[in-house]
């Protein structure tokens, strides 16, 4: 599935699920965090962003093999940073569709907004983003809570 919203162009990749199709109902807010955190964060003017809903094989699979890690994992970003004459190509969000449902209702959620979630978190990773230490996962924490808050999908 192809989008165009404003100035990020993004895809949504499904086939390494078994519910093909199954979030096209969060590529409303998917579009708005997008394109929210482009243009808040990004000084181009039109970025692309590869986002793809896969399976927890799949993403054991390129963590342990990016990162070292064989486990699964809910969401996994790669920065490309590659400009061509049109776009800004900033990389891609895998995103663990597996547990996606556990996962919202642990939390007291609903899979769309995890959905939506797990793609700006992404997003804050390819944009720079990191928690790999206290201060820095306090800081994507809180630009987490502002940007649900600003845009209106969760207060909490």
């Amino acid at each position: 599935m192809r989008s165009f919203w404003n100035k990020v162009y993004f895809y949504i990749n499904d086939e390494q699920t078994n519910k093909p199709n199954s979030y096209k109902k969060s590529c409303k807010d998917i579009k708005r965090i997008l394109n929210f955190l482009a243009s808040k964060e990004i000084k181009k003017n039109r970025v692309a962003v590869g986002v793809h809903i896969t399976n927890s094989k799949h993403i054991q699979m390129l963590n342990k093999e990016h990162r070292n890690k064989d486990s699964t994992t809910d969401v996994l970003s790669f920065p490309h940073n590659e400009y061509d004459r049109k776009n800004y190509y900033i990389g891609d969000i895998f995103i663990n569709a597996d547990i996606i449902d556990s996962q919202a209702k642990e939390i007291g959620s609903d899979p769309i907004t995890e959905m939506t979630f797990l793609t700006m978190h992404g997003m804050l990773h390819l944009i720079g983003y990191d928690h790999q230490n206290e201060f820095d996962e306090e800081e994507m924490t809180g630009k987490q809570r502002l940007i649900f808050k600003e845009l209106g999908i969760r207060n909490d």
